[in-house]
């Protein structure tokens, strides 16, 4: 018996003799995005269903958190649970190339580092940022200094760490579209959406366990054409 982890690159995790581990923790962080993307969908459905506007522009809402912190807070949830689920579809990836135990782990801990971040970075790169920028801890708490190896943080990326609205866009919400500028300094951050990123990702890890679509009301769908909101919004992640 074998669960495949990623269709793309055909990561599998044999449950009969599992590398490394038992597969509890993958499976809880599958169940635990699958929520957080249905809790997500239901709001955005009830903005849906609120308005009379078509769901086809994009509205920023600047205190968003403040009249909706439980779903503001959901995009850190979802942040830090995806990422800690790809970084160990990496490690299953890479322990059976390696056939590698667990003390290989420590004894080759840079290369273990490097294979996982690499693999979130690829996967998602602006929720892996916000799970780094935001999620994790604000940066503007933790201010990264410049170094031979990495910039420092921008102001921009510092105030957005803590002050990010989010927008409404083609009936999805979004944080990020709006980006930060302090002293010609612009924020890092990227614009991504809980529910377009858990949909994009779909196909390739759990197509079992796809979320419900929007329902608008007959005429006011948003266009899937080029250059269009909806086109854009469903490209992030």
């Amino acid at each position: 018996m074998e669960t495949i982890l990623d269709y793309e690159k055909g990561i599998r995790y044999p449950t009969d003799m599992p590398p490394l581990m038992h597969a509890h923790t993958i499976d809880a962080h599958r169940h635990g995005l699958k929520h957080l993307a249905d809790q997500m969908r239901g709001h955005e459905q009830a903005y849906i269903d609120g308005t009379e506007h078509p769901s086809v522009g994009r509205d920023t809402i600047p205190d968003f958190a403040y009249y909706e912190p439980v779903t503001y807070c959901i995009f850190n949830w979802f942040a830090i649970s995806l990422t800690s689920y790809l970084r160990l579809v990496a490690l299953v990836d890479l322990v059976q190339q390696r056939r590698w135990g667990i003390h290989d782990l420590v004894t080759n801990s840079d290369e273990v580092e490097e294979f996982c971040r690499l693999y979130v970075e690829d996967v998602v790169p602006a929720v892996y940022r916000w799970r780094n920028k935001v999620a994790a801890h604000p940066a503007v708490t933790s201010p990264l200094k410049a170094t031979k190896r990495r910039p420092a943080d921008s102001l921009g990326t510092l105030l957005q760490s803590f002050s990010c609205p989010v927008s409404r866009t083609a009936g999805y919400f979004e944080v990020c579209s709006t980006v930060w500028k302090i002293d010609g300094q612009v924020a890092d951050l990227l614009p991504w959406s809980v529910t377009a990123t858990y949909e994009r990702l779909t196909p390739r890890f759990w197509p079992e366990a796809s979320i419900m679509p929007h329902r608008h009301r007959p005429g006011n769908e948003p266009s899937d054409e080029p250059n269009t909101y909806y086109r854009e919004i469903r490209r992030r992640g």
